[in-house]
């Protein structure tokens, strides 16, 4: 009897397809690679560049365009499939032979291979045996896209031999998943801000400098370079962030335990080191806010050679007492781009913890778990926090003692709290900014990673044996769920990606509050507007709608994520606080899942995202009229959206051109001018794809002028064809074929 292996075995709603070649429409399939250019000159290569095989392999092709065979394409279609992706890079025009290493000349028809997305909940295993069986004359076979064994298992001791790493394993936070995508790289670096870190660690390098895993550091508590001295609690939270990780026997008394962020070593010993550590001090036993403030602004600065170490992340295990110079700290951080991931604090209650919870927007704020990925009993939480990661309890049982990590003065140790979590979660987030880097995503900005991190937590709902205060979505006891590594390389690997909207268009204001006195700051990025000082202001709230393109997908199965973002330098309003500190700010109130604790981030509902800024009216305290504050030319709604996009067929897009849009020269070589003409100032953002519909160029600008406009596209570097240009203003897409020439 046929038993069905069951659900957790693949993944959902995914078939794997071997086609007959006959069954699809193969010209569809093929591509022009284009030549890589270095300098002036075309250069062979043995690869296809990586951006464009990135573009390929993103493709999704809809069944209907793709299936020649109509009594096939009506059986995928009754089970739910719609889209169609590549397996491999493989060209029907061009790959049709593969040469062994014995010199042997073989059949290759790889671009056979494919994954069929479903979009429903139908059995893949029986639309598996159904095709299989009833469409012998069109497809070899199909079979669910199945789960299998990861083997990137590091050999550090105490993860792999005395598995005492519990916390990484693949029923917490996954480790072994995450590290097959990214191992951290070299160019990020984390600032420790502790008691120190003990370098002297063999887990930790033995050394200080370019060629260690600790680069550099302060003691900003004594005022010298010993910042590894008494560092009880600096150690163990590094060792956790990037301990140097599958180096068993790397001259340690024991060998060793894997950092998360720690590189990836061989027999040798060697290989790449992973993310930068710097061991930014601010005390012993008890720090004080000046060591803080300082160890916060130089680890965020960065003047080379005389100033800053230029962190991109900070790790803060610690709490205290509100304190407006630490929070002043931590925006000016936040201005130099700083992840800034705090420590929720250890009393049990639903406290307030500082600098967890500062400014919601600007950090990731952690509380901690047990074993089975539920509030530990000494956590704090309440609003503001973020999610959970593991803190087990070190003086419990076995089972309790999670997290194992580097000890001050050599060995290793048990640790536990808030303390041991926070580092969980900046050294998924070090991997995320590595991943960035890796791929270019210069844009991307704090809210980014932290919105990442929230969307892929392993939501805690209210079934057994969690406790009934836990809800869907976001609860105060856990966040937005427990950290999962494994989630958000998973949602990658799916498609997931960032993108930036912005909206000044249709604004509604509303009436201005009663007068007050604020302060503002106006330290960091060069465009504030007032001086720091007191000042009389009234407020008022700004709204509108970011209406996002209909190429993403909205499906309840396949979450749609948004959140506001600061535009750094860009237009936008501020936020309500007191005091202010004149960054840009936006607060998008149309997600779902916050249950009117915090803000939603789900927006799988709708296209239509609704969100809010603030203005200020202000005088200062001599009466003198200052006028708004930003201007009202300067307002904007600026959001990231993280989702899937769905194949979006530019051949097809808009008859329409309402805004007289016209391409010349076309035929074009080098330089494209795209004119449009605009009535009020906008958002304009041009893709150029290719004939396969991927993309090859993107501009993005805002336009403050009405009238005929022109922006300028580079086209060096791509081959001759068929292109199309979509033109994107307010949330309206045109799209025009042109052509390019030698």
């Amino acid at each position: 009897m046929f038993t069905p292996p069951p659900d957790s075995a693949y993944v959902p709603n995914e078939l794997i397809i071997y086609f007959k070649s006959s069954a699809l429409d193969l010209e569809e399939l093929c591509y022009i690679v284009p030549a890589p250019v270095i300098g002036n000159k075309q250069e062979k290569t043995q690869s296809m560049p990586a951006y464009f095989k990135r573009s390929i392999m993103a493709q999704r092709f809809y069944v209907d365009d793709l299936i020649t065979d109509g009594a096939l394409l009506a059986a995928i279609k009754l089970y739910g499939g719609d889209t169609l992706r590549r397996i491999t890079s493989a060209n029907p025009c061009t790959d049709t032979i593969s040469i062994s290493r014995y010199g042997d000349t073989l059949k290759c028809d790889d671009y056979l291979w494919m994954v069929l997305q479903l979009n429903n909940d139908t059995s893949v295993v029986d639309a598996a045996i159904d095709l299989t069986i009833n469409h012998q004359n069109k497809i070899i076979g199909a079979e669910p896209n199945y789960y299998l064994e990861w083997e990137r298992t590091p050999n550090d001791t105490y993860f792999s031999i005395d598995p005492k790493q519990k916390s990484l394993y693949s029923d917490m936070i996954y480790m072994e998943y995450a590290w097959e995508y990214q191992i951290s790289n070299r160019a990020i670096k984390v600032g420790v801000v502790d008691n120190g870190l003990d370098w002297r660690h063999c887990d930790l390098g033995g050394g200080v400098g370019d060629n260690y895993k600790v680069v550099d550091g302060w003691d900003f508590f004594h005022g010298n370079a010993d910042f590894y001295l008494n560092s009880t609690h600096g150690t163990p939270v590094s060792g956790i962030i990037g301990a140097l990780t599958n180096r068993a026997s790397f001259g340690c008394p024991e060998p060793g335990v894997a950092g998360i962020a720690g590189g990836w070593g061989d027999q040798n010993w060697s290989g790449p080191l992973g993310c930068q550590l710097i061991g930014l001090k601010m005390g012993d036993e008890g720090p004080v806010v000046s060591a803080a403030i300082a160890a916060i602004r130089e680890g965020a600065a960065w003047n080379p050679p005389n100033y800053g170490y230029g962190v991109h992340l900070q790790n803060h295990s610690w709490s205290g007492p509100y304190d407006e110079a630490v929070r002043a700290a931590l925006n000016y951080a936040f201005e130099h781009g700083v992840s800034f991931i705090a420590a929720r604090g250890n009393n049990g209650g639903n406290t307030s913890n500082y600098p967890a919870n500062y400014d919601p927007s600007r950090i990731i704020s952690v509380g901690a778990s047990d074993q089975a990925k539920n509030k530990v009993f000494y956590s704090s939480y309440g609003s503001q926090m973020d999610l959970i990661a593991p803190g087990g309890y070190c003086h419990g049982t076995e089972q309790e003692k999670i997290v194992y990590t580097t000890k001050y003065e050599g060995e290793y140790q048990c640790f536990d709290g808030t303390s041991a979590a926070t580092p969980h979660v900046t050294g998924v987030v070090t991997l995320l900014r590595s991943t960035a880097f890796d791929n270019g995503w210069s844009s991307l900005e704090p809210e980014d990673y932290e919105g990442m991190i929230k969307a892929s937590a392993d939501d805690r709902t209210p079934d057994p044996p969690n406790p009934k205060d836990y809800h869907f979505g976001y609860d105060e006891k856990t966040g937005w769920g427990f950290l999962k590594a494994s989630k958000i390389y998973g949602m990658f690997n799916d498609g997931y990606l960032v993108s930036h909207y912005s909206s000044d268009e249709s604004m509604t204001f509303s009436d201005w509050s009663d007068w007050e006195i604020y302060g503002f700051f106006n330290e960091g990025l060069t465009n504030k507007y007032l001086q720091p000082g007191r000042y009389n202001i009234r407020k008022r709230t700004v709204s509108g709608f970011v209406n996002l393109p209909d190429n993403w997908t909205v499906d309840e199965n396949i979450p749609l994520y948004v959140w506001g973002r600061s535009n750094r330098n860009g237009k936008g309003g501020y936020d309500a606080s007191e005091p202010n500190y004149q960054e840009r700010y936006t607060q998008v109130i149309s997600g779902t899942g916050g249950n009117g604790l915090t803000d939603g981030i789900i927006h799988s509902h709708s296209l239509d995202v609704e969100a809010i800024t603030y203005q200020y009216d202000v005088y200062d305290l001599q009466n003198n009229y200052i006028g708004h504050i930003p201007p009202d030319d300067e307002l904007a709604l600026n959001i990231s959206v993280f989702g899937i996009q769905k194949p979006l067929n530019v051949k097809n897009i808009g008859n329409e051109n309402p805004y007289k849009i016209s391409l010349y020269p076309n035929p074009a070589s080098d330089i494209l001018y795209i004119g449009f003409e605009l009535s009020r100032p906008a958002s304009v953002q041009i893709i150029i794809y290719d004939v396969l519909c991927n993309p090859v160029r993107k501009l993005s600008t805002d336009i403050n002028a009405t009238g005929l406009n022109s922006e300028k596209a580079n086209l060096s570097g791509l081959s001759p064809g068929v292109y199309y240009c979509a033109v994107m203003i307010s949330g309206k897409v045109y799209s025009t074929s042109f052509v390019i020439t030698n």
